[in-house]
């Protein structure tokens, strides 16, 4: 009995005194049944929702273990009311693309019901022990810097930190590289993001640089046809680049706000909120976006355009947002009109035709072999009269001369820091809304919407959807919508049951494109015809960032009113604490909450640390 080791992996349940989540005995390793829960005891509605979880349970119970998935011997798996009927069964896919080729032996086992009635799908396995188990392996090293997460702003970081000729280790918790950058596979054509997407060539140097050097291929986002605006059930058809014809009078009012919005975020300093007129920018952080929009007369046509602004850039409602955070982040593109522009300059100007993953690849591939830690979530961060203790959840412990911290800030109190964060970086993390929001990507045999004139924009205040966008790859046959479903309609959608969820996009999608389609043909089917496409897309694509314990929400960290507004806390975003420095989108004051601003904080951490320890040194001699 002495031989058994066992083990119990960080984040996942303990069952002491009654049992082990993996054993280890003579050269082989048995799990116990893992389910579809993360780090948070999160627990999806929907059994195909669950097995990416179980498997990356069971992932962490070999690998704690010394055993990899292509060390298994045997899978057994238990689903919760199996239908053998079914032609496409949910769990194969993410089975076979889970083991990458290996064969292992398996057993499914249909049962009625597990050991919680939310439970759906468990699985377990038997595997050789391929290496010795973490707890014995190395798990003390030192190296110049660690950088925590291995997002776009950690990767560039790292890769920046080591032409300097410094040694760097990356720290990721997920086991990818990408942070909200994940792109994934259609049906054998092309990629879809369903996270960050859109670069240009213009004003995002920093992007466009990368995409050069690695030679990835881009795709013009399209513009050409016309625009969709669903309001009070009316479909209504207007030209790209014009502005949407709220009905009443509301045109020349959301014009009217967009121009007002843009012309007071032109003239903030972009390097501090609090430089220029004191007594308007107090005003503006002590009102919510919603406040500002009424205060200024504004009226309804006006306060629905707004509120999908906020929706579609930040995931919140205009309720929740300080009016000068959100004048402060579009100052940082270059004022509201950039910020929203589909257009050469604009945000949404460039796709990549690859998937913008592939950009966290490249620059994980510059870096020198074991640079990266995958599966490596970081626990707690000492700073010591020596430097930095940097304690991984899997026993690995790091001492480094400096740390670059690119998680995003609400992340901060998820990890232990000693001694504790000075108390504006406490209040950033505690304060700032992560907004809510899901990228659902329709994938159709054709882009059918085009045939009709139009360029596949719509936007609606009646939800789920507030904004979709064209995301078709022409040349690898992959045509898709791109829908945003976010703040509070989104939090509503993902509570839905899967099939509801489809149905309620769908339909929407219909009731947008079915109108505007037959307005401008002769032929009396069409409105038909169009609701019947756009019911029934090929594929369907999201990934709900805020039940993704990494990440716990997209796209960009923002601050509501004062109190602890922007103005208390802008400084507190990139402020470096001693030998700590911090990275990620929202510190930059270039495209904050953007690719480009990741990269960009990236290149400014690692200045910052390089520039510490060569000073250090240089005092030394």
């Amino acid at each position: 009995m002495s031989g058994i080791q066992k083990f119990d992996p960080a984040g996942l349940f303990n069952g002491a005194p009654l049992m082990s989540q993996v054993v280890r005995a003579n050269g082989m390793v048995y799990t116990a049944g893992q389910v579809g829960v993360d780090g948070n005891g999160y627990i999806p509605i929907e059994y195909e929702d669950q097995i990416p979880l179980a498997l990356e349970c069971l992932r962490k119970c070999l690998q704690i273990a010394g055993a990899k998935i292509e060390d298994i011997v045997h899978l057994r798996y238990y689903i919760v009311d199996y239908d053998p009927t079914l032609k496409s069964q949910p769990h194969y896919n993410h089975l076979v693309k889970w083991l990458s080729g290996h064969r292992p032996c398996t057993t499914l086992a249909p049962v009625p019901a597990l050991a919680k009635p939310e439970y759906k799908f468990e699985i377990e396995a038997v595997a050789v022990a391929s290496s010795l188990p973490a707890q014995v392996q190395d798990l003390k090293k030192s190296v110049d810097v660690v950088v925590v997460g291995a997002g776009l702003s950690g990767l560039e970081a790292a890769r920046n930190v080591q032409a300097a000729g410094l040694s760097v280790l990356v720290l990721e918790a997920r086991d990818r590289v990408g942070g909200k950058t994940w792109s994934k596979n259609t049906d054998g054509r092309s990629k879809v993001d369903v996270g960050a997407a859109w670069i240009n060539d213009s004003n995002q140097s920093r992007m466009w640089g990368m995409a050069q050097k690695y030679g990835l291929e881009t795709v013009v986002q399209n513009t050409v046809g016309d625009c969709i605006l669903y309001e009070e059930n009316t479909a209504r058809r207007f030209s790209n680049g014009d502005t949407p014809p709220f009905p009443d009078g509301g045109k020349e009012e959301v014009a009217a706000i967009r121009d007002l919005l843009d012309k007071l975020s032109l003239e903030l300093d972009i390097e501090s909120p609090a430089n220029g007129d004191a007594v308007r920018v107090a005003q503006y952080d002590s009102e919510t976006v919603e406040e500002f929009v009424v205060r200024e007369g504004f009226g309804k046509a006006a306060q629905a355009a707004v509120a999908i602004w906020c929706r579609v850039m930040f995931g919140l409602e205009a309720s929740d947002l300080s009016a000068l955070y959100y004048l402060w982040y579009v100052r940082s593109a270059g004022g509201l009109l950039v910020t929203r522009g589909e257009k050469k300059h604009g945000g949404q100007y460039l796709r990549m035709r690859n998937g913008t993953q592939s950009f966290s690849k490249h620059l994980a591939a510059e870096l020198k072999s074991g640079a990266v830690r995958l599966s490596t979530p970081v626990k707690k961060i000492t700073q010591t009269g020596s430097g930095v203790l940097v304690e991984a959840d899997n026993g690995l412990e790091i001492q480094c001369k400096r740390a670059i911290i690119s998680v995003p800030s609400p992340s901060y109190k998820w990890i232990a820091f000693e001694p504790p964060l000075p108390e504006e970086k406490q209040l950033l993390s505690e304060r700032v809304n992560f907004g809510h929001t899901l990228k659902v990507i329709l994938v159709y045999p054709t882009s059918w919407w085009r045939e009709y004139g139009l360029c596949g924009f719509a936007q609606s205040s009646a939800g789920p959807i507030s904004v979709c966008r064209d995301t078709s790859v022409d040349p690898d046959g992959q045509y898709s919508l791109t829908c945003f479903v976010s703040a509070e309609p989104g939090k509503r959608w993902i509570k839905l049951s899967k099939e509801a969820r489809k149905t309620s996009v769908v339909e929407q999608i219909a009731k947008m494109f079915g109108p505007a389609c037959a307005v401008k043909s002769t032929d009396p089917s069409t409105l038909e015809a169009v609701t019947e496409i756009a019911k029934n897309p090929a594929e369907i694509f999201y990934h709900d960032w805020s039940a993704d314990e990494w990440s716990q929400g997209c796209p960009c960290p923002a601050l509501p009113p004062r109190p602890n507004g922007i103005l208390d806390l802008a400084p507190a975003l990139k402020s470096s604490v001693s030998a700590l420095h911090f990275a990620g989108t929202e510190t930059s004051n270039i495209w904050r909450g953007y690719m480009e601003g990741a990269v960009r904080s990236g290149e400014r951490a690692a200045d910052e640390v390089v520039n510490a320890i060569r000073a250090k040194v240089a005092a030394k001699i």
